[in-house]
């Protein structure tokens, strides 16, 4: 039901698009390329006359070209490309006729019948560049850059991946088998071609290489612990150091661990949720240390701890953490491994829960809450992690150094209760309702009494509560 394509290719969205239309079970949805004209407003003055649409780069502006380099454009883009790599074709195949009618555009209009095609077919874009870009055949057309430089196989290298794609996917889903190119035993001998040569390259290079490993110089040790993690809430980070190996011997596998049910189990690693970063010689002073072995390299692993944007992401949980590292450090002459764990650390839920105008109402005390979360933390050791904006509009993520983890800017309030001391010494702790945009309890002050809002009686929907218990309020 699912199915993942990719080219050793830059492969641009069209591509993608173009595969997933045509790979779907979806009839008749076939991605073409993308069409200006459909977003730009484009009029004509009259039959046969010039176009004017809004400009690309300025809709405010006007552009306007003629009837001819329209219908261009729109051949370029929605002509089918079926029959673009017929043998006679050969001759003319970085060419353009004249008549748009008979342009081979962007892509060829096949795709899979119901009965082949998939509910979930995706494209892996940029999974690598053995073949360069893959433009579509108008962006290959229209403009003169690098990506069309890059496009190796000509105007419709894009479709050629496309079209292949498809028909591997069909008979992957019980169609019928790829047909072969005439190419294919060139191909296969340039694999064989391919293979020897590496082969012969990785024996040839083996030993120089071996030699260059035995010349490393040594590190300075033991490896060890030089800074420990300190405890943290939501919305911070806990940093762990080490004097490890050089970044010529060493590559440090890094996780966090958590104690669950007095057992400490992966919970973090270098896939996203941990980074790291080494501290490189100074200066000639360091080049000279480094190569007299008396060079510490000190590596440095941070772990933030946040309430997910989107929550599926999974937020941290409040609990007991460590770092864990394995990586390589150069003594007397080889490199031996090496296995840290730091001191564990504690993730606590964030203290920033807001409580304001607390006052009495008839038969009732009522308040404000709200939780609006920090956008970064002080302290880290990575410059990345800075306060730098990059747009204001709602919705659109302005801060994309803020943090390493996507989290969220706020929290709904769930849960809440006011504690009231009655003038008798009795303290009452009474649950609180949102009662149009207040957090109301229910219950009456007689003279002498007083209520207040204790710390961590107010919780959001992420468990995030209030620090400290509110003002006093007395009747």
């Amino acid at each position: 039901e699912v199915i993942f394509a990719s080219c050793a290719c830059e492969a641009q969205v069209d591509l993608i698009l173009n595969f997933e239309t045509r790979a779907d079970e979806a009839q008749g949805n076939i991605w073409h390329g993308y069409d200006w004209t459909e977003r730009l407003g484009c009029t004509q003055a009259a039959a046969g006359g010039a176009w004017t649409c809004k400009h690309p780069k300025n809709e405010r502006q006007t552009i306007t070209f003629s009837d001819a380099r329209y219908r261009r454009m729109k051949a370029q883009i929605h002509n089918d490309a079926a029959g673009w790599d017929a043998p006679e074709n050969a001759a003319t195949a970085e060419s353009e006729p004249a008549d748009p009618s008979k342009i081979f555009g962007n892509f060829t209009h096949e795709e899979l019948p119901a009965t082949l095609g998939y509910k979930l077919p995706i494209g892996v874009g940029h999974a690598g560049d053995y073949n360069g870009y893959t433009v579509s055949y108008r962006e290959y057309m229209a403009y003169d850059h690098y990506r069309k430089a890059l496009t190796a196989y000509g105007p419709h290298t894009a479709d050629y991946m496309v079209t292949r794609l498809v028909r591997l996917a069909a008979e992957l889903n019980g169609g019928p088998e790829l047909a072969p190119e005439p190419h294919d035993a060139l191909a296969q001998a340039d694999e064989a071609r391919q293979a020897g040569a590496s082969t012969a390259l990785g024996v040839a290079s083996s030993a120089a290489y071996d030699a260059w490993l035995a010349a490393l110089p040594n590190d300075a040790g033991p490896a060890e612990a030089t800074a420990e993690p300190e405890d943290i809430t939501r919305f911070d980070a806990a940093y762990f150091s080490w004097r490890g190996g050089s970044n010529a011997a060493d590559n440090p596998v890094v996780r966090v661990e958590r104690l669950v049910d007095g057992t400490w189990r992966p919970y973090a690693d270098q896939s996203g949720e941990v980074q790291t970063m080494v501290e490189f010689p100074d200066g000639m002073d360091g080049l000279l240390n480094t190569y007299r072995g008396e060079e510490e390299w000190i590596w440095t692993a941070g772990f933030e701890a946040f309430d997910a944007l989107p929550a599926a992401i999974g937020s941290t949980p409040a609990g007991e953490y460590r770092f864990v590292v394995d990586g390589s450090i150069r003594q007397d002459g080889e490199s031996v491994p090496y296995h840290l764990e730091s001191q564990s650390f504690e993730v606590r839920p964030w203290d920033g829960v807001q409580v304001t105008d607390l006052r009495i109402d008839p038969g009732a005390v009522s308040f404000q809450a709200s939780s609006k979360y920090p956008e970064t933390y002080q302290g880290s050791p990575f410059p990345y992690v800075k306060v730098e904006r990059k747009n204001d509009e709602v919705g659109v993520p302005f801060c994309t150094t803020c943090s390493f983890r996507p989290w969220d800017s706020s929290g709904e309030i769930v849960s809440a209760s006011v504690t009231v001391v009655r003038s008798t010494g009795a303290v009452e702790v009474v649950p609180a309702a949102l009662v149009d945009g207040r957090w109301t309890a229910a219950v009456e002050l007689a003279p002498g009494d007083s209520a207040y809002v204790e710390a961590g009686a107010v919780l959001d929907e992420h468990g995030e509560r209030n620090p400290a218990p509110s003002a006093s309020v007395t009747a």
